[in-house]
């Protein structure tokens, strides 16, 4: 089976925008305030032994209601979601067993969308992974307290990349030109991608491919900053956004102001 490996990132940018928590060692489950009290009771049980899930414990109950993975538990969710099977729990065996290549991350060369990136050094475990979901940006499950984040490639904590078996890439990291690449964490949006007409209400990876768009224009989403949800703030960014370049201000997202923000 041959997968796109874009395939893979734009499933996991629909897990960002779901809002999913972390859970030490969980893998895509919807938290439930019976599977945090489970968690809570075998922590107790042995604090040393489970020290893993601590933070976990203490504070979980924020995901209740939500997905929840933990980093490799994000990457494997998604690749079993897409049909990949045989993805290890654990960053450090996805790094040595399932990638297909590895290599050290070199400033300016280029990795492949759906590349996973990794935190760890020549001699030591790769033990935090994400997944490259544009030229710039990595998608983490990165903690129990803030859930899915996007953090910048250009973060000196990732050093490493791998192409997951069974993906297939674009190209292999220094088997092209290096081109420098910026250090901003955007993702590069083109008019010959599929894009929705979004209105308020709305909940998606387009909406946070919108929000990420509103921000490269000058508007602000300073309450929120890019979730996914079109609520309030977006409405109002996008209608400050159409008034600026003349269309029509309603505040729903259609070809017209799609166009606008890819391509002003």
């Amino acid at each position: 089976m041959s997968i796109k490996a874009k395939t893979f990132a734009e499933k996991t940018e629909e897990a960002f925008a779901e809002k999913r928590g972390y859970i030490w060692a969980t893998s895509g489950q919807l938290w439930t305030e019976a599977r945090q009290a489970a968690l809570v009771k075998k922590y107790n049980s042995d604090p040393v032994k489970y020290a893993d899930y601590k933070l976990s414990a203490e504070v979980g109950s924020k995901w209740i209601g939500h997905k929840v993975d933990d980093c490799s538990g994000l990457v494997k969710d998604i690749a079993s979601k897409l049909g990949l099977k045989g993805v290890y729990h654990g960053s450090n065996h996805q790094f040595n067993k399932n990638c297909s290549k590895t290599g050290k991350i070199v400033k300016g060369q280029k990795i492949p969308i759906g590349a996973l990136i990794f935190t760890g050094n020549e001699t030591g475990k790769h033990n935090h992974v994400g997944i490259l979901t544009s030229e710039t940006c990595v998608t983490e499950a990165q903690g129990t307290i803030k859930g899915i984040v996007h953090t910048p490639l250009s973060n000196r904590k990732w050093t490493y990349w791998g192409l997951l078996k069974g993906l297939e890439y674009d190209f292999v990291p220094g088997e092209t030109v290096k081109d420098e690449i910026p250090d901003s964490c955007t993702i590069p949006v083109t008019m010959d991608m599929t894009l929705k007409t979004l209105r308020k209400g709305a909940k998606s990876g387009d909406v946070v491919t919108l929000q990420k768009l509103l921000i490269e224009n000058g508007e602000k989403l300073s309450k929120y900053g890019v979730d996914g949800d079109f609520g309030a703030e977006t409405l109002k960014a996008v209608k400050s956004f159409q008034k600026k370049k003349g269309l029509v201000v309603d505040g729903i997202v259609g070809p017209k102001t799609w166009k606008a923000l890819i391509e002003d």
